[in-house]
Protein backbone atom coordinates (compact mmCIF):
# COMPACT_ATOMS: atom_id res chain seq x y z
CA UNK A 1 0.00 0.00 0.00
CA UNK A 2 0.80 3.79 -0.87
CA UNK A 3 0.77 6.19 1.70
CA UNK A 4 0.58 10.13 0.31
CA UNK A 5 1.35 13.01 2.23
CA UNK A 6 1.18 16.13 0.34
CA UNK A 7 2.16 18.53 3.21
CA UNK A 8 3.84 17.54 6.16
CA UNK A 9 4.83 19.97 9.21
CA UNK A 10 5.68 19.30 13.15
CA UNK A 11 5.19 21.34 16.00
CA UNK A 12 8.15 22.17 18.05
CA UNK A 13 6.47 22.49 21.09
CA UNK A 14 3.25 23.10 22.68
CA UNK A 15 3.99 26.81 22.74
CA UNK A 16 4.69 26.94 18.87
CA UNK A 17 1.87 29.08 17.65
CA UNK A 18 0.96 32.52 16.80
CA UNK A 19 2.03 34.75 19.14
CA UNK A 20 1.58 38.74 18.58
CA UNK A 21 4.39 39.31 21.25
CA UNK A 22 6.69 36.98 19.84
CA UNK A 23 10.58 37.99 18.93
CA UNK A 24 10.24 40.36 15.21
CA UNK A 25 13.66 40.08 13.12
CA UNK A 26 13.76 42.31 10.28
CA UNK A 27 15.29 40.33 7.48
CA UNK A 28 16.61 41.68 4.04
CA UNK A 29 13.17 40.37 2.72
CA UNK A 30 11.05 41.37 5.36
CA UNK A 31 10.21 41.23 8.85
CA UNK A 32 9.74 37.58 10.88
CA UNK A 33 8.02 36.89 13.67
CA UNK A 34 8.96 33.67 15.99
CA UNK A 35 8.07 31.92 18.81
CA UNK A 36 9.78 31.47 22.37
CA UNK A 37 11.02 27.97 23.15
CA UNK A 38 13.16 26.15 25.78
CA UNK A 39 16.14 23.86 25.15
CA UNK A 40 17.37 20.84 26.80
CA UNK A 41 18.29 22.34 30.20
CA UNK A 42 15.30 24.91 29.83
CA UNK A 43 17.07 27.97 28.76
CA UNK A 44 15.13 30.36 26.49
CA UNK A 45 15.97 30.92 22.85
CA UNK A 46 13.68 31.95 19.66
CA UNK A 47 12.79 29.79 16.73
CA UNK A 48 12.00 31.36 13.49
CA UNK A 49 10.57 28.46 11.40
CA UNK A 50 9.95 28.24 7.58
CA UNK A 51 11.80 31.25 6.42
CA UNK A 52 11.51 31.18 3.02
CA UNK A 53 15.20 31.81 1.99
CA UNK A 54 14.26 31.14 -2.44
CA UNK A 55 11.05 31.37 -4.68
CA UNK A 56 9.11 28.09 -4.83
CA UNK A 57 10.44 26.10 -7.27
CA UNK A 58 7.41 24.90 -9.16
CA UNK A 59 5.96 25.59 -12.77
CA UNK A 60 9.02 26.86 -14.36
CA UNK A 61 11.41 26.66 -11.99
CA UNK A 62 10.78 22.79 -11.58
CA UNK A 63 14.38 21.40 -12.72
CA UNK A 64 15.84 24.77 -12.62
CA UNK A 65 18.43 26.80 -10.81
CA UNK A 66 16.83 28.37 -7.45
CA UNK A 67 15.85 32.40 -6.94
CA UNK A 68 15.71 35.02 -4.24
CA UNK A 69 12.21 35.32 -2.84
CA UNK A 70 9.99 37.91 -3.50
CA UNK A 71 10.28 40.67 -0.24
CA UNK A 72 7.37 41.28 2.18
CA UNK A 73 5.99 43.95 3.81
CA UNK A 74 3.81 42.79 6.38
CA UNK A 75 5.47 40.69 9.06
CA UNK A 76 6.01 37.11 8.31
CA UNK A 77 5.06 34.39 11.04
CA UNK A 78 7.74 32.30 11.15
CA UNK A 79 5.97 30.05 13.78
CA UNK A 80 5.60 26.74 11.86
CA UNK A 81 8.28 24.57 9.80
CA UNK A 82 7.59 25.13 5.95
CA UNK A 83 6.50 21.58 4.02
CA UNK A 84 9.13 18.63 3.48
CA UNK A 85 10.32 18.58 0.22
CA UNK A 86 8.92 16.20 -2.25
CA UNK A 87 10.54 12.63 -1.30
CA UNK A 88 9.63 9.17 -1.24
CA UNK A 89 10.58 8.29 3.00
CA UNK A 90 11.79 4.97 3.98
CA UNK A 91 11.30 5.37 7.49
CA UNK A 92 8.33 6.04 8.28
CA UNK A 93 7.00 3.08 7.65
CA UNK A 94 7.10 -0.52 6.59
CA UNK A 95 4.52 0.72 3.82
CA UNK A 96 5.58 3.08 0.88
CA UNK A 97 5.15 6.86 1.82
CA UNK A 98 5.25 9.63 -0.35
CA UNK A 99 5.35 12.82 1.47
CA UNK A 100 5.86 16.47 1.01
CA UNK A 101 5.31 19.72 -1.43
CA UNK A 102 7.35 20.92 -4.22
CA UNK A 103 6.88 24.71 -2.71
CA UNK A 104 9.78 23.30 0.37
CA UNK A 105 12.91 26.07 0.10
CA UNK A 106 12.54 26.96 4.01
CA UNK A 107 14.59 27.58 6.77
CA UNK A 108 14.77 27.44 10.10
CA UNK A 109 16.67 29.71 12.27
CA UNK A 110 16.92 29.31 16.40
CA UNK A 111 19.10 31.81 18.21
CA UNK A 112 19.60 31.51 22.15
CA UNK A 113 17.73 34.28 24.16
CA UNK A 114 20.85 35.98 25.66
CA UNK A 115 22.26 39.37 25.93
CA UNK A 116 24.02 39.61 22.54
CA UNK A 117 27.07 42.07 23.25
CA UNK A 118 28.93 39.90 20.56
CA UNK A 119 27.78 38.28 17.37
CA UNK A 120 27.24 34.78 17.93
CA UNK A 121 29.19 32.03 15.87
CA UNK A 122 26.71 30.24 13.51
CA UNK A 123 25.97 26.48 12.61
CA UNK A 124 24.56 25.93 9.55
CA UNK A 125 22.98 21.71 9.10
CA UNK A 126 22.49 20.23 6.29
CA UNK A 127 20.27 17.13 6.38
CA UNK A 128 20.91 13.28 5.77
CA UNK A 129 18.81 11.11 3.34
CA UNK A 130 21.00 9.78 0.90
CA UNK A 131 19.43 12.57 -1.49
CA UNK A 132 16.66 11.13 -2.12
CA UNK A 133 14.56 11.83 1.28
CA UNK A 134 15.35 13.68 4.90
CA UNK A 135 14.09 17.66 5.85
CA UNK A 136 15.20 20.13 8.47
CA UNK A 137 11.98 20.58 10.29
CA UNK A 138 11.86 19.28 14.57
CA UNK A 139 10.65 16.07 13.31
CA UNK A 140 14.44 14.75 12.66
CA UNK A 141 16.25 17.92 13.85
CA UNK A 142 14.66 18.99 17.03
CA UNK A 143 17.36 21.91 18.25
CA UNK A 144 16.76 21.65 22.01
CA UNK A 145 20.31 19.95 22.59
CA UNK A 146 22.12 22.27 20.49
CA UNK A 147 20.48 25.37 22.52
CA UNK A 148 21.57 24.64 25.57
CA UNK A 149 24.94 26.87 24.00
CA UNK A 150 25.44 29.81 22.72
CA UNK A 151 25.15 29.39 19.42
CA UNK A 152 23.05 30.47 16.30
CA UNK A 153 21.54 27.46 14.69
CA UNK A 154 19.89 27.71 11.04
CA UNK A 155 18.89 24.17 9.30
CA UNK A 156 17.19 23.74 5.83
CA UNK A 157 15.24 21.91 3.50
CA UNK A 158 16.71 21.49 -0.02
CA UNK A 159 15.56 19.64 -3.13
CA UNK A 160 15.98 15.88 -3.08
CA UNK A 161 15.65 13.06 -5.41
CA UNK A 162 14.48 13.87 -8.99
CA UNK A 163 13.33 17.34 -8.15
CA UNK A 164 17.12 18.28 -6.94
CA UNK A 165 18.95 16.18 -9.30
CA UNK A 166 17.40 15.26 -12.41
CA UNK A 167 20.00 16.87 -15.29
CA UNK A 168 20.09 16.85 -19.29
CA UNK A 169 23.66 17.64 -19.42
CA UNK A 170 22.80 21.56 -20.70
CA UNK A 171 20.61 24.36 -20.32
CA UNK A 172 17.47 23.00 -20.09
CA UNK A 173 18.82 21.27 -16.33
CA UNK A 174 22.04 21.47 -15.60
CA UNK A 175 21.31 19.56 -12.61
CA UNK A 176 22.67 19.65 -9.24
CA UNK A 177 19.79 22.06 -8.09
CA UNK A 178 19.48 20.52 -4.40
CA UNK A 179 23.39 21.76 -3.92
CA UNK A 180 22.54 24.95 -5.50
CA UNK A 181 19.63 25.33 -2.49
CA UNK A 182 21.74 24.76 -0.25
CA UNK A 183 24.57 27.78 -1.42
CA UNK A 184 21.22 30.43 -1.47
CA UNK A 185 20.13 29.44 2.05
CA UNK A 186 24.00 29.74 2.52
CA UNK A 187 24.19 33.11 0.63
CA UNK A 188 20.95 34.13 2.64
CA UNK A 189 22.62 33.35 6.15
CA UNK A 190 25.59 35.59 4.84
CA UNK A 191 23.10 38.17 3.80
CA UNK A 192 20.99 37.96 7.09
CA UNK A 193 22.02 36.01 10.15
CA UNK A 194 23.67 39.40 11.12
CA UNK A 195 19.88 40.87 12.18
CA UNK A 196 19.95 37.61 14.73
CA UNK A 197 22.93 38.10 16.24
CA UNK A 198 25.02 35.98 14.18
CA UNK A 199 28.15 36.63 13.07
CA UNK A 200 28.26 35.84 8.93
CA UNK A 201 32.04 35.57 9.33
CA UNK A 202 32.28 32.36 11.98
CA UNK A 203 29.84 30.08 9.78
CA UNK A 204 29.62 26.21 10.30
CA UNK A 205 28.59 23.83 8.07
CA UNK A 206 27.61 20.52 9.02
CA UNK A 207 25.89 17.29 7.74
CA UNK A 208 25.14 13.48 8.39
CA UNK A 209 25.55 11.01 5.35
CA UNK A 210 24.52 13.15 2.44
CA UNK A 211 24.83 16.59 4.01
CA UNK A 212 28.21 15.12 4.68
CA UNK A 213 28.38 14.50 0.98
CA UNK A 214 27.34 17.90 0.73
CA UNK A 215 29.71 19.31 3.11
CA UNK A 216 32.60 18.33 1.76
CA UNK A 217 31.44 19.13 -1.73
CA UNK A 218 30.92 23.55 -0.91
CA UNK A 219 34.82 22.79 0.11
CA UNK A 220 35.47 22.87 -3.67
CA UNK A 221 32.58 24.39 -5.54
CA UNK A 222 33.88 27.59 -6.63
CA UNK A 223 29.88 28.65 -6.08
CA UNK A 224 30.29 28.31 -2.47
CA UNK A 225 33.57 30.11 -1.69
CA UNK A 226 33.20 32.57 1.29
CA UNK A 227 30.55 31.29 2.51
CA UNK A 228 31.63 28.72 5.20
CA UNK A 229 34.95 29.04 7.59
CA UNK A 230 34.69 25.32 9.08
CA UNK A 231 33.22 22.16 8.18
CA UNK A 232 31.93 19.20 9.86
CA UNK A 233 31.01 15.71 7.97
CA UNK A 234 29.50 13.02 9.63
CA UNK A 235 29.73 9.83 7.71
CA UNK A 236 30.12 10.93 4.36
CA UNK A 237 32.76 12.28 1.78
CA UNK A 238 32.01 14.07 -1.62
CA UNK A 239 33.78 11.14 -3.50
CA UNK A 240 31.71 8.57 -2.14
CA UNK A 241 29.77 6.28 -4.82
CA UNK A 242 26.52 7.48 -3.66
CA UNK A 243 27.94 11.24 -3.63
CA UNK A 244 28.70 11.14 -7.48
CA UNK A 245 28.26 9.48 -11.02
CA UNK A 246 29.38 10.13 -14.53
CA UNK A 247 27.06 11.92 -16.83
CA UNK A 248 26.48 9.62 -18.89
CA UNK A 249 24.44 7.80 -16.07
CA UNK A 250 22.92 10.77 -14.97
CA UNK A 251 21.53 11.57 -19.14
CA UNK A 252 21.10 7.47 -19.34
CA UNK A 253 18.62 7.96 -15.85
CA UNK A 254 17.51 10.92 -17.42
CA UNK A 255 15.94 8.82 -20.44
CA UNK A 256 15.14 6.64 -18.83
CA UNK A 257 12.42 8.87 -16.55
CA UNK A 258 11.05 9.65 -19.85
CA UNK A 259 9.74 5.91 -20.53
CA UNK A 260 8.34 5.95 -16.99
CA UNK A 261 6.08 9.13 -17.54
CA UNK A 262 5.44 8.97 -21.43
CA UNK A 263 7.92 11.70 -22.48
CA UNK A 264 10.25 9.60 -24.34
CA UNK A 265 9.28 11.24 -27.89
CA UNK A 266 10.96 14.29 -26.64
CA UNK A 267 14.68 12.26 -25.63
CA UNK A 268 15.80 14.22 -29.12
CA UNK A 269 14.47 17.92 -28.02
CA UNK A 270 16.17 18.30 -24.38
CA UNK A 271 14.21 21.79 -24.17
CA UNK A 272 10.97 19.97 -24.36
CA UNK A 273 11.98 16.73 -22.87
CA UNK A 274 12.49 18.63 -19.79
CA UNK A 275 8.90 21.00 -20.32
CA UNK A 276 7.14 17.67 -20.48
CA UNK A 277 8.63 17.17 -17.20
CA UNK A 278 7.25 19.98 -15.64
CA UNK A 279 3.81 19.16 -16.93
CA UNK A 280 4.22 15.66 -15.07
CA UNK A 281 2.39 15.50 -11.87
CA UNK A 282 5.09 15.74 -8.51
CA UNK A 283 3.56 12.76 -7.24
CA UNK A 284 3.74 10.69 -10.40
CA UNK A 285 7.00 11.39 -11.23
CA UNK A 286 8.28 10.36 -7.27
CA UNK A 287 5.97 7.13 -7.48
CA UNK A 288 7.58 6.26 -11.06
CA UNK A 289 10.73 5.81 -9.07
CA UNK A 290 9.79 2.36 -8.45
CA UNK A 291 10.93 1.38 -11.56
CA UNK A 292 14.37 1.89 -11.06
CA UNK A 293 16.44 -0.76 -9.73
CA UNK A 294 17.50 -0.29 -6.34
CA UNK A 295 15.87 2.87 -5.72
CA UNK A 296 14.85 1.57 -2.76
CA UNK A 297 17.71 1.09 -1.13
CA UNK A 298 20.84 3.76 0.36
CA UNK A 299 23.11 4.30 -1.14
CA UNK A 300 22.08 2.57 -4.56
CA UNK A 301 20.31 5.90 -5.62
CA UNK A 302 19.52 7.34 -9.19
CA UNK A 303 20.11 10.67 -9.03
CA UNK A 304 23.30 12.72 -8.21
CA UNK A 305 25.21 15.59 -8.79
CA UNK A 306 26.81 15.65 -11.98
CA UNK A 307 29.42 18.42 -13.56
CA UNK A 308 28.17 21.48 -15.43
CA UNK A 309 29.01 23.64 -18.25
CA UNK A 310 29.20 27.26 -17.49
CA UNK A 311 27.19 29.19 -20.06
CA UNK A 312 24.96 32.00 -20.21
CA UNK A 313 22.22 30.29 -19.11
CA UNK A 314 24.21 29.09 -16.11
CA UNK A 315 26.48 31.30 -14.77
CA UNK A 316 27.18 29.63 -11.15
CA UNK A 317 27.42 26.48 -11.73
CA UNK A 318 27.90 24.29 -9.04
CA UNK A 319 30.41 21.80 -9.82
CA UNK A 320 32.60 22.02 -13.28
CA UNK A 321 34.82 18.77 -12.44
CA UNK A 322 34.63 15.43 -10.53
CA UNK A 323 35.00 16.37 -6.72
CA UNK A 324 37.79 13.80 -6.92
CA UNK A 325 39.69 16.24 -9.56
CA UNK A 326 39.52 18.94 -7.80
CA UNK A 327 41.14 17.18 -4.31
CA UNK A 328 43.39 15.95 -6.50
CA UNK A 329 44.62 19.38 -8.56
CA UNK A 330 44.36 20.40 -4.47
CA UNK A 331 41.47 22.75 -5.35
CA UNK A 332 39.62 22.59 -1.90
CA UNK A 333 39.23 24.90 1.10
CA UNK A 334 41.61 24.44 3.93
CA UNK A 335 39.30 25.45 6.00
CA UNK A 336 39.20 23.39 9.42
CA UNK A 337 37.83 19.96 8.66
CA UNK A 338 36.06 17.68 10.82
CA UNK A 339 34.95 14.38 9.92
CA UNK A 340 34.47 10.77 10.52
CA UNK A 341 32.37 7.84 10.85
CA UNK A 342 30.47 4.83 13.09
CA UNK A 343 32.16 1.26 13.79
CA UNK A 344 29.48 -0.24 11.54
CA UNK A 345 27.83 1.90 8.85
CA UNK A 346 27.95 -0.66 6.71
CA UNK A 347 24.63 -1.96 8.44
CA UNK A 348 22.55 0.98 6.89
CA UNK A 349 23.14 -1.51 3.65
CA UNK A 350 23.23 -4.84 5.04
CA UNK A 351 20.04 -5.10 7.26
CA UNK A 352 17.22 -4.59 4.10
CA UNK A 353 19.63 -7.76 2.97
CA UNK A 354 19.50 -9.78 5.86
CA UNK A 355 15.60 -9.44 6.55
CA UNK A 356 14.62 -12.68 4.82
CA UNK A 357 12.37 -11.58 1.60
CA UNK A 358 12.76 -11.83 -1.95
CA UNK A 359 14.95 -9.10 -2.03
CA UNK A 360 18.06 -11.69 -0.25
CA UNK A 361 16.80 -14.85 -1.91
CA UNK A 362 17.17 -12.78 -5.50
CA UNK A 363 20.66 -11.69 -4.38
CA UNK A 364 21.61 -15.27 -2.95
CA UNK A 365 20.64 -16.60 -6.76
CA UNK A 366 22.81 -14.23 -8.31
CA UNK A 367 25.58 -13.63 -5.64
CA UNK A 368 28.73 -13.58 -7.61
CA UNK A 369 26.94 -10.80 -9.94
CA UNK A 370 24.95 -8.90 -8.27
CA UNK A 371 27.65 -8.22 -5.06
CA UNK A 372 30.12 -6.27 -7.13
CA UNK A 373 27.32 -4.24 -9.16
CA UNK A 374 26.20 -3.33 -5.13
CA UNK A 375 29.73 -2.43 -4.55
CA UNK A 376 30.07 -0.89 -8.10
CA UNK A 377 33.42 -2.58 -8.33
CA UNK A 378 35.16 -1.41 -12.21
CA UNK A 379 36.38 -4.50 -12.82
CA UNK A 380 33.63 -7.57 -11.50
CA UNK A 381 36.90 -9.71 -11.72
CA UNK A 382 38.12 -7.95 -8.64
CA UNK A 383 35.23 -8.93 -6.38
CA UNK A 384 37.09 -12.55 -5.12
CA UNK A 385 40.05 -10.84 -3.33
CA UNK A 386 37.02 -8.72 -1.60
CA UNK A 387 35.15 -11.82 -1.25
CA UNK A 388 37.80 -14.11 0.24
CA UNK A 389 39.10 -10.42 2.58
CA UNK A 390 35.47 -10.21 4.28
CA UNK A 391 33.14 -13.34 3.46
CA UNK A 392 36.00 -15.83 3.87
CA UNK A 393 35.09 -16.43 -0.24
CA UNK A 394 31.52 -17.63 0.57
CA UNK A 395 28.92 -16.50 -1.83
CA UNK A 396 25.16 -16.64 -0.32
CA UNK A 397 23.32 -14.66 2.23
CA UNK A 398 22.47 -17.51 4.77
CA UNK A 399 20.16 -16.11 7.24
CA UNK A 400 21.08 -18.50 10.00
CA UNK A 401 24.79 -17.80 9.21
CA UNK A 402 23.77 -14.19 9.58
CA UNK A 403 22.68 -14.58 13.26
CA UNK A 404 24.95 -17.48 14.31
CA UNK A 405 27.88 -16.55 12.77
CA UNK A 406 29.35 -13.17 13.85
CA UNK A 407 32.98 -13.36 11.74
CA UNK A 408 30.93 -13.79 8.68
CA UNK A 409 28.52 -11.08 9.44
CA UNK A 410 31.00 -8.75 10.52
CA UNK A 411 32.63 -9.06 7.20
CA UNK A 412 29.76 -8.53 5.26
CA UNK A 413 29.03 -5.00 7.05
CA UNK A 414 32.42 -4.35 6.80
CA UNK A 415 32.84 -4.54 3.30
CA UNK A 416 29.76 -2.64 3.19
CA UNK A 417 30.84 -0.11 5.63
CA UNK A 418 34.67 0.23 3.96
CA UNK A 419 33.32 0.57 0.37
CA UNK A 420 30.70 3.36 0.92
CA UNK A 421 32.63 5.30 4.01
CA UNK A 422 35.38 4.58 5.38
CA UNK A 423 36.96 3.99 1.83
CA UNK A 424 36.13 7.26 0.04
CA UNK A 425 37.05 9.33 3.71
CA UNK A 426 40.65 8.01 4.12
CA UNK A 427 41.38 8.54 0.37
CA UNK A 428 39.85 12.01 0.74
CA UNK A 429 42.28 12.70 3.78
CA UNK A 430 45.29 11.51 1.89
CA UNK A 431 45.01 13.73 -0.92
CA UNK A 432 44.10 16.90 1.03
CA UNK A 433 46.96 16.28 3.58
CA UNK A 434 49.44 15.76 0.46
CA UNK A 435 47.87 19.32 -0.30
CA UNK A 436 48.83 20.99 3.06
CA UNK A 437 45.53 20.47 4.70
CA UNK A 438 47.05 21.55 8.08
CA UNK A 439 43.46 21.84 10.35
CA UNK A 440 41.85 18.06 9.55
CA UNK A 441 40.43 16.55 12.67
CA UNK A 442 39.37 12.81 12.70
CA UNK A 443 37.46 10.63 14.56
CA UNK A 444 35.68 6.98 14.60
CA UNK A 445 32.65 6.48 16.77
CA UNK A 446 32.00 3.03 18.88
CA UNK A 447 29.57 4.44 21.47
CA UNK A 448 26.75 2.21 21.68
CA UNK A 449 23.43 4.11 23.20
CA UNK A 450 20.03 2.63 24.47
CA UNK A 451 18.99 3.36 20.99
CA UNK A 452 20.02 3.13 17.09
CA UNK A 453 19.56 4.23 13.74
CA UNK A 454 19.87 0.50 12.80
CA UNK A 455 15.69 -0.31 13.53
CA UNK A 456 14.92 2.55 10.93
CA UNK A 457 17.16 0.43 8.77
CA UNK A 458 15.51 -2.71 9.28
CA UNK A 459 11.86 -3.10 8.53
CA UNK A 460 10.60 -5.54 10.98
CA UNK A 461 11.36 -4.48 14.57
CA UNK A 462 10.79 -8.30 15.79
CA UNK A 463 14.39 -8.34 13.56
CA UNK A 464 17.86 -8.99 15.68
CA UNK A 465 19.12 -5.33 15.13
CA UNK A 466 22.17 -5.14 17.50
CA UNK A 467 24.72 -5.37 15.38
CA UNK A 468 27.30 -2.54 15.75
CA UNK A 469 26.83 0.87 16.02
CA UNK A 470 25.34 2.08 12.89
CA UNK A 471 24.59 5.11 10.40
CA UNK A 472 23.59 8.23 11.82
CA UNK A 473 24.41 6.82 15.26
CA UNK A 474 26.09 10.04 16.20
CA UNK A 475 23.83 12.21 15.48
CA UNK A 476 21.09 10.66 18.30
CA UNK A 477 22.99 12.48 20.95
CA UNK A 478 23.02 16.06 18.50
CA UNK A 479 19.28 16.02 17.85
CA UNK A 480 16.02 14.34 19.06
CA UNK A 481 14.29 13.22 15.71
CA UNK A 482 10.98 12.36 17.56
CA UNK A 483 9.60 11.38 13.91
CA UNK A 484 11.86 8.11 13.84
CA UNK A 485 13.75 7.40 17.22
CA UNK A 486 12.75 7.45 20.76
CA UNK A 487 14.63 10.45 22.77
CA UNK A 488 17.88 10.33 25.07
CA UNK A 489 16.55 8.70 28.78
CA UNK A 490 19.27 6.74 30.37
CA UNK A 491 21.41 9.35 32.11
CA UNK A 492 24.53 8.49 30.42
CA UNK A 493 23.22 9.08 27.38
CA UNK A 494 22.30 12.31 27.96
CA UNK A 495 25.76 13.10 29.81
CA UNK A 496 27.38 11.69 26.74
CA UNK A 497 25.50 13.81 24.84
CA UNK A 498 26.66 16.88 26.34
CA UNK A 499 29.54 15.94 26.03
CA UNK A 500 29.53 14.94 22.09
CA UNK A 501 27.93 18.24 21.60
CA UNK A 502 30.74 20.85 23.61
CA UNK A 503 33.32 19.50 21.23
CA UNK A 504 31.05 20.57 18.13
CA UNK A 505 30.46 23.45 19.65
CA UNK A 506 34.37 24.23 20.49
CA UNK A 507 34.82 23.48 16.84
CA UNK A 508 31.77 26.02 15.33
CA UNK A 509 34.14 28.70 18.14
CA UNK A 510 37.60 28.34 17.63
CA UNK A 511 38.03 25.29 14.64
CA UNK A 512 39.81 22.94 17.40
CA UNK A 513 36.82 20.26 19.04
CA UNK A 514 38.88 20.38 22.26
CA UNK A 515 41.41 23.16 22.45
CA UNK A 516 44.10 23.53 25.39
CA UNK A 517 42.02 26.80 26.27
CA UNK A 518 38.33 25.20 26.93
CA UNK A 519 39.20 21.14 27.07
CA UNK A 520 36.02 19.05 27.23
CA UNK A 521 37.95 15.80 27.09
CA UNK A 522 40.56 16.46 29.80
CA UNK A 523 44.11 15.23 29.69
CA UNK A 524 43.89 14.53 25.98
CA UNK A 525 45.19 16.63 22.69
CA UNK A 526 43.24 15.83 19.64
CA UNK A 527 45.29 17.95 17.48
CA UNK A 528 44.96 18.02 14.01
CA UNK A 529 45.85 15.04 11.38
CA UNK A 530 49.84 15.28 10.03
CA UNK A 531 51.56 13.63 7.39
CA UNK A 532 54.33 10.89 8.48
CA UNK A 533 57.79 12.34 10.00
CA UNK A 534 59.35 11.34 6.36
CA UNK A 535 56.39 13.69 4.56
CA UNK A 536 54.74 10.08 3.81
CA UNK A 537 51.25 9.40 4.99
CA UNK A 538 51.00 5.60 6.31
CA UNK A 539 47.33 4.76 7.76
CA UNK A 540 49.40 4.07 11.12
CA UNK A 541 50.55 7.71 11.43
CA UNK A 542 46.79 8.88 11.76
CA UNK A 543 46.11 9.60 14.83
CA UNK A 544 42.30 9.85 15.86
CA UNK A 545 39.96 10.34 18.36
CA UNK A 546 37.96 6.97 19.08
CA UNK A 547 35.27 7.28 20.94
CA UNK A 548 33.75 4.14 22.71
CA UNK A 549 31.96 2.64 25.54
CA UNK A 550 28.26 2.46 25.79
CA UNK A 551 25.10 3.56 28.28
CA UNK A 552 25.87 1.13 30.83
CA UNK A 553 29.04 1.70 31.48
CA UNK A 554 29.31 5.37 30.11
CA UNK A 555 31.74 6.87 27.40
CA UNK A 556 35.54 6.68 26.87
CA UNK A 557 37.73 8.90 24.64
CA UNK A 558 40.78 7.49 23.27
CA UNK A 559 43.73 8.61 20.55
CA UNK A 560 44.05 5.88 18.28
CA UNK A 561 46.86 5.30 15.54
CA UNK A 562 45.62 3.95 12.75
CA UNK A 563 42.05 4.33 11.13
CA UNK A 564 40.77 0.98 9.95
CA UNK A 565 44.73 0.08 8.82
CA UNK A 566 43.90 -3.32 7.22
CA UNK A 567 40.67 -2.62 5.57
CA UNK A 568 41.56 0.76 4.19
CA UNK A 569 44.71 -0.53 2.75
CA UNK A 570 42.89 -3.83 1.12
CA UNK A 571 41.65 -0.79 -0.54
CA UNK A 572 44.35 1.16 -1.45
CA UNK A 573 46.06 -1.88 -2.97
CA UNK A 574 43.20 -2.98 -4.70
CA UNK A 575 43.88 -4.35 -8.52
Amino acid sequence: MIHWFIFSTVIISANAFYDPNGPVVYTKNGPVRGIKSQSRSNKPYDSFLGIPYAKPPVGNLRFANPEHPEPWKDVYNATKYGPRCMQRNPFLSIETVYEGDEDCLYLNVYVPEIPKSEKLPVIFSIHWGGLTSGNGDGGYYNPKYFMDFEVILVIINYRVGILGFLSTLDDAAPGNFGLKDQVMALEWVQDNICHFGGDAKNVTIMGASAGAGSVHLHMVSPRSEGLFGRAISQSGAGIALWMSSTNQAQLTAAYTQAEFVNCSSWIGNHTELVNCFRNVPAMELLHSQENFVFFAMFPFTVWLPVTETLTAQNPKPFLLKQAKEYLEAGEFRRVPWLTGMTKAEGLAVALPIFIPDERRIALNNSFNAVVPALLALPDSSQFPAVSDFYLNGENNVDLNKVVNDAEWRNGFINMFSDRFFGQPLSESISIQLKHGHKSLYLYSFEYEGKDTHARLFSTQDSFNYRWGVTHLDDGLYQFEAPDLINPLSHPNDIAFSRIWISLWINFAVCGEPNPSHHKIIPNIDWNPLRMGPDGRLRNKDILFMNVTGNYTSGARFKLTRGFYGKRMSFWANLK
